[in-house]
């Protein structure tokens, strides 16, 4: 019973790992398609991150105003196109605190199964809360942007 307990402790965190960083990569002509002063998050391969206003977008640049000015990127440096959605804090505290939950639990399992006590669970309970609200937090900070283009991978 113990050992199911922990395997579905890891199982969990695992499918909330991968729902959390599922995204939504397509084509080039996602990018194209934005109109002047959609809101946007581009990383370049450099991973250095723009976020502001789309300037202009063409087959092989995208210029995006800046905080410090327009900034041009030719598309075979673009690592990432992000679109800003609504925010989306609510939704990534939950998935964050089911993290956070996952992982304390699967740390804490295994403190409690060679702990000895049939049934206290303390260690799992505990750390289950502390990743939790940890994982809230974290979440909670992680604006909402969908991905539009994502590079291929050599």
């Amino acid at each position: 019973m113990n050992k199911r307990m922990l395997a579905l402790a890891i199982l969990l965190t695992g499918a909330v790992t991968t729902a959390w960083t599922r995204g939504g990569e397509g084509s080039w002509d996602n990018v194209l398609g934005l109109a002047p002063g959609t809101r946007v998050q581009v990383v370049d391969l450099e991973l250095k991150s723009f976020t502001g206003a789309v300037q202009a977008v063409g087959d092989e640049v995208i210029t995006v105003r800046t905080k410090g000015g327009d900034v041009t990127v030719n598309r075979a440096e673009v690592y990432r196109v992000s679109l800003r959605q609504g925010s989306h804090r609510g939704r990534n505290a939950l998935i964050g605190a089911a993290i956070g939950a996952g992982t304390g639990i699967a740390i804490g399992l295994p403190l409690d199964l060679q702990g000895g006590e049939e049934g206290e669970y303390l260690h799992s309970m505990f750390l289950g809360m502390i990743g939790a609200g940890a994982g809230t937090a974290i979440g909670a900070m992680v604006p909402g942007y969908a991905t539009l283009y994502r590079a291929e991978r050599p």
